[in-house]
C-alpha cells in the first residue's frame, strides 16, 4: 500500500479482518478498506475487530457482508444507495473457485495503474490433483499469467501471493 500509495481499496473476503486492518494501516488518513463478506459468521467476527480498529481514526474499513460476486461493475447501479470510491488497489482472499470472477471485478475497479493482489496463488501445489479449489488457483494463475493486460508475479511466501499491476 505504501510503495503504490494506494488511498482506497476493495477487497473480497475479510474472514476476521486482520487483512483489512493490516490495509488500513498503510492508507492516508481519508482512505478506505472495502471489505466484502459473504459469510455471516466470519462478518461478525470481523466486525469485532474492525470496529475496534475504526475507533483509532484515520482510514475507515466499511464492511459489508454480501456476495463479492454481486458487486456492481463502474456504472452499474447498487443495490442499495450507496455510493462507493474509486478504488486503486483490490485484494483477493475468497473462495477460490471465485478467484477468476472476483480478479475480473477487481481489474474493472482499479483500472489502468491499479493494483490486483490475490492471496495463496501457490496452494494448489499442496492440494490433490482433484481438489476444487486446487484446480481454480491452478486456472486463476494461467488467467493472469496469460494476460498481456498486467504486469504480474507470484511472490512465494507462504501459500504465495500474486501483485499484478494493470497496465
Amino acid at each position: 500500500m505504501h510503495l503504490t500509495g494506494a488511498e482506497h481499496v476493495i477487497e473480497f473476503g475479510t474472514f476476521t479482518g486482520y487483512s483489512a486492518i493490516a490495509m488500513k494501516e498503510a492508507l492516508p488518513e481519508d482512505g478506505s478498506v472495502w471489505t466484502l463478506e459473504s459469510n455471516p459468521a466470519h462478518a461478525e467476527v470481523a466486525k469485532r475487530y474492525i470496529d475496534k480498529a475504526n475507533e483509532g481514526g484515520g482510514a475507515q474499513i466499511v464492511l459489508r457482508v454480501e456476495d463479492g460476486h454481486k458487486f456492481p461493475l463502474p456504472g452499474e447501479v447498487y443495490a442499495a444507495p450507496v455510493e462507493f470510491p474509486v478504488f486503486d488497489t483490490a485484494f483477493i482472499d475468497a473462495e477460490k473457485e471465485g478467484y477468476i470472477e472476483y480478479r475480473k471485478l477487481a481489474k474493472a475497479h482499479v483500472g489502468e495503474f491499479g493494483l490486483i493482489i490475490a492471496d495463496n496463488t501457490l496452494s494448489n501445489i499442496r492440494k490433490d490433483v482433484g481438489d476444487p479449489s486446487g484446480r481454480a488457483i491452478k486456472a486463476f494463475n494461467d488467467m493472469v499469467r496469460n494476460d498481456r493486460d498486467v504486469h504480474a508475479v507470484i511472490l512465494p511466501v507462504r501459500d504465495g501471493m500474486t501483485v499484478a499491476y494493470v497496465k
